[in-house]
């Protein structure tokens, strides 16, 4: 049996009769489809930027979120809708880690698969390519750096806010209002409101996304969560392999009649701290981070 390999090849297969597409007629293909998805988010893009109505099923959205929009469009052609994933994951990974930026990095990311398809229609080595790109992106990134700066005061956060706003400026000066109360390291929330109005409320504290390691530490049963108040607070790095380790500091809050709090990675093990500790379990909790 003869095998032929064809250089600069991509093969798309999906799920029922077969669709198979080489070289140049695939990757224009590809390229069809990320044109006509971000042709539509890029004139959301920017201060002055426009709305896109989607429909969903029985009703309107208007809206100018780069991420939504490209999750919404999906396309007849195979092929074209393989560009459009290309570019659904460039959005997604780009909100998940920023949280905002997703029009800019799809405007960005055509014009990258762009010029990259063009030279390698003109014969470049896509290895070499590749190489090229991861270069220069570190390039970049230092560059940005230094050029970077912390966002100060009030009318600093107003100019961030009112991009990822859409412009409307009861929205940011909310957000500033928000960030100004609890500070940059404070963690905002969205919840509907009660009523017709929206506002900001303050909730002192901190808070974790993390849970108890087990029910034994509950001490309101009946909403299962642990309630303390003036709580000693223990965080630690250190691998907790024998409950003898920390007695003393059980017997302390124990004798003082506080509650304490342990944070630790981990490196902790589950059956020590469920099985061991039990005669404690109404002075402290322990929360288990797997990093931190």
């Amino acid at each position: 049996m003869e095998k032929k390999q064809c250089k600069n090849t991509l093969l798309i297969v999906k799920g029922g009769p077969k669709r198979i597409e080489f070289d140049r007629k695939c990757r224009d293909t590809l390229l069809s489809g990320i044109n006509k998805l971000v042709d539509v988010v890029s004139v959301t893009l920017g201060p002055k930027g426009r709305n896109v109505v989607l429909s969903e099923s029985d009703k309107l959205r208007v809206i100018n979120d780069g991420v939504t929009i490209a999750q919404a469009i999906e396309l007849l052609d195979t092929i074209e809708n393989v560009g459009v994933v290309f570019i659904w994951e460039v959005a997604i990974t780009i909100n998940s880690s920023a949280g905002d930026g997703t029009t800019t990095a799809i405007v960005l990311a055509r014009q990258t698969i762009k010029s990259g398809l063009l030279v390698i229609t003109n014969r470049a080595n896509p290895v070499s390519l590749k190489s090229g790109m991861d270069k220069t992106v570190k390039i970049l990134v230092k560059m940005l750096k230094e050029k970077s700066y912390v966002v100060k005061g009030t009318d600093g956060i107003k100019a961030v806010a009112s991009l990822s706003a859409g412009n409307d400026e009861f929205v940011w000066n909310l957000i500033a209002e928000a960030i100004d109360k609890i500070g940059p390291d404070g963690v905002i929330l969205i919840e509907s409101s009660s009523s017709s109005e929206t506002f900001v409320t303050v909730d002192e504290g901190m808070r974790i996304d993390k849970w108890y390691m087990s029910l034994h530490f509950v001490t309101n049963k009946d909403k299962t969560i642990v309630e303390f108040e003036n709580t000693r607070i223990l965080v630690t790095y250190q691998k907790i392999s024998n409950v003898k380790e920390i007695v003393p500091l059980l017997e302390k809050a124990t004798q003082l009649i506080v509650p304490l709090l342990i944070i630790v990675n981990d490196n902790v093990s589950y059956h020590i701290s469920i099985y061991n500790w039990t005669f404690y379990f109404s002075y402290f909790t322990c929360i288990q981070f797997t990093q931190f």
